[in-house]
């Protein structure tokens, strides 16, 4: 479909926020909603009730189960810091497991999520090496310098110290916030970005990440 303008509207892959709002209106069970009640529509409805009544308890189930694996038992050191640098979106931390054992950590862009695996050309890179990267050079960059005067002087004491090996990783994340504003990597030129807060400079460096291919439920995209 096209405006008078020229521009395009609609053609693009549903996302799966796009998917969930289709799964959750009453619409298509024959129902309107008005004033945050449910009234029975004059349309005919496309999904019966006892299937859509189970959808919903489908959804509900997995925000449940989300919500204790992601946020309680997979929360990685950057989380909320780190952005794909092509996308312009956020990383989200994440894992899959391996004959039940082995648990294996990446970050993972937030368009691959929505739109597919070929949408993005950083795509999900291993967990424990852009910590590493990210921790190796910060500590290059706080280490020799003068920091009686800074805001932050206790949270870089504790990052550049032997302290910092030792520390919970809750605690780890607030420092870290507390100095860093932002975080960003792009596979195409293997370039990691580092913001401090404080200060109006973005320093970057070379560093060479492996990707990380992800469960298929993130392959959105057809194969040939």
């Amino acid at each position: 479909m096209a405006y008078k303008s020229g521009k395009v509207f609609g053609g693009k892959k549903y996302g799966v926020t796009h998917i969930q709002w289709i799964i959750r209106n009453v619409v298509y069970m024959g129902k309107v909603s008005y004033g945050g009640q449910i009234y029975d529509g004059k349309h005919k409805a496309i999904i019966d009730e006892n299937t859509f009544k189970e959808a919903q308890e489908k959804l509900k189930l997995n925000r449940v189960e989300r919500k204790v694996t992601k946020n309680k038992d997979c929360t990685g050191l950057l989380s909320k810091l780190i952005r794909c640098k092509a996308c312009n979106t956020l990383m989200f931390h994440t894992y899959t497991m391996k004959k039940g054992r082995h648990k294996y950590r990446y970050y993972l862009c937030s368009n691959t999520q929505k739109r597919g695996y070929d949408s993005c050309p950083t795509k999900s890179i291993n967990a424990q090496a852009i910590e590493d990267a990210v921790i190796e050079r910060l500590k290059v960059m706080f280490s020799g310098k003068n920091i009686k005067e800074h805001p932050n002087k206790q949270g870089i004491e504790a990052f550049i110290s032997p302290i910092w090996d030792t520390l919970y990783p809750e605690k780890k994340r607030g420092i870290l916030r507390a100095l860093v504003k932002e975080i960003d990597y792009n596979q195409d030129n293997k370039k990691l970005g580092i913001a401090l807060n404080g200060s109006k400079h973005r320093l970057e460096f070379d560093v060479n990440l492996k990707q990380v291919r992800t469960l298929n439920r993130w392959d959105k995209a057809p194969r040939s």
